[in-house]
């Protein structure tokens, strides 16, 4: 993958050229590297939120989602920021 350069603002158009061997974050068109696999007391934490948050969304129209999963954020009319959160409910079927 080529150099991301520090002066230039990218777009999730951008973002979904890059090679996914490594993982990135956009946020307000600014790329940022994600750390390496996290270590198993996060792993441990997050699947035991995991395991609650789905218990308490079945059978409501709400989905649970894990990372990777790609989180598209349109705050300011600009399609500039793409997150990955280790655990996401969505909610809104659009």
């Amino acid at each position: 993958m080529e150099q991301l350069r520090k002066d230039k603002r990218y777009t999730y158009t951008d973002y979904c050229t890059w090679d996914d061997s490594e993982r990135w974050e956009l946020i307000d068109g600014v790329p940022y590297t994600m750390s390496p696999a996290p270590r198993p007391g996060h792993q441990s934490i997050s699947g035991e939120i995991h395991r609650q948050l789905a218990n308490f969304l079945k059978g409501k129209p709400c989905k649970l989602f894990i990372a990777p999963f790609d989180v598209r954020l349109d705050v300011d009319g600009e399609d500039d920021t793409v997150v990955q959160p280790d655990l996401v409910v969505i909610c809104d079927r659009r």
